[in-house]
């Protein structure tokens, strides 16, 4: 595999992963109510734990292996 292939990956992976933050806000927000953007933010806030980590730690390995394969080529 060459390194673009691993970037594109790794950020592929990161939105997946931030989009499964979302979607999973959503689930536990499902059986309210009423809904609101503080209250939405707030299950956001909740589900965050290792989230944030990870999606933005496979996004920064997915630009630093699509930078690596274009500049530095053998």
């Amino acid at each position: 595999m060459t390194d673009k292939v691993i970037g594109v990956g790794f950020i592929a992976i990161s939105a997946f992963l931030y989009a499964t933050h979302y979607i999973t806000a959503a689930i536990y927000a499902s059986n309210l109510k009423s809904w609101d953007q503080d209250i939405f933010t707030n299950f956001l806030i909740y589900t965050s734990g290792n989230f944030n980590y990870l999606i933005f730690s496979s996004a920064i390995i997915g630009v630093v292996y699509l930078i690596k394969g274009e500049f530095f080529r053998k």
